[in-house]
């Protein structure tokens, strides 16, 4: 296994017990971590680690299974930060996902779980469970060259667009702390990196499977048609649905990105 730069302490003690699934959220989402959360419960029902989710306050309706830690309201950061420290110290990485995450199909648990080993192992700060997105064509060369390549993961390299990305991924507790008090928002969180601290991601098919299902606080237009693929009702419970134009703007997004990849983005660091 190739070694990478480490971050946290010696492993002790079962890998399972030593990781918790979080999810983000906060009072003003909670309806959509309502939703969103019963397709943990259907699509992951053998997940192998100990449920929690972030809030502000208590309130009723938690799903089975989840337990709630609280923090005073602030930025996002700083409600991460604070949530992250209510959490028993046994658990040393984090499984993180964000309240609108989707899962569509019965999650791969025994791939999530040797990924996670095998993380934790080589003492990774950072392990994302989603592949790198890149344009149409170095997509199909890296999905071409890893039939040849047996490392599960790749490194991404510093100074790439979205080096901490909030897709779902395997935090270093610790890491992931220092992290958050070097940002004040999410979004400059995502481009955020901490020097001698690598981050990796898995390459071939994510063993989840899941999709954002809200965008600047609105429902996406095709949420019910994302939950029924899910196997899930879905009830907007008030909360304004996106206009359907928006899957037009989406598709074309797409595919501008499937052309040009992060070019647009990069050319702008680089005058910056």
């Amino acid at each position: 296994m190739e070694a990478v730069e480490a971050r946290s302490g010696a492993d002790t003690g079962p890998i399972a017990d030593a990781v918790c699934v979080f999810v983000s959220s906060s009072d003003n989402t909670r309806d959509i971590f309502l939703q969103v959360s019963r397709s943990i419960q259907k699509n992951w029902p053998d997940c192998p680690f100990p449920l929690y989710a972030g809030f502000n306050s208590p309130g009723a309706g938690l799903p089975s299974g989840f337990r709630p830690v609280y923090a005073p309201v602030g930025d996002w950061p700083s409600e991460l930060h604070h949530q992250l420290r209510q959490l028993p110290q046994a658990f040393r990485y984090i499984l993180l996902f964000l309240d609108d995450f989707l899962i569509l199909s019965p999650v791969d648990t025994e791939r999530v779980m040797v990924r996670v080993e095998q993380a934790v192992r080589a003492r990774m700060p950072y392990l994302r469970l989603i592949p790198q997105t890149c344009a149409l064509l170095p997509f199909l060369w890296k999905r071409a060259a890893a039939c040849f390549n047996r490392r599960p993961w790749e490194k991404i390299k510093t100074g790439a667009p979205y080096v901490s990305s909030l897709q779902v991924a395997l935090w270093d507790r610790v890491h992931l702390s220092e992290m958050l008090r070097g940002v004040s928002n999410i979004w400059g969180f995502e481009n955020h990196a901490i020097a001698g601290a690598a981050h990796f991601a898995v390459v071939g098919n994510p063993p989840i499977r899941y999709v954002h299902t809200v965008e600047k606080g609105q429902w996406e237009p095709d949420a019910g048609f994302q939950f029924r693929r899910a196997g899930l009702a879905f009830d907007p419970a008030g909360r304004k649905v996106r206009p359907v134009g928006r899957l037009v703007s989406r598709w074309l997004g797409r595919w501008k990105f499937a052309i040009i990849g992060y070019a647009v983005y990069r050319l702008k660091r680089h005058k910056g």
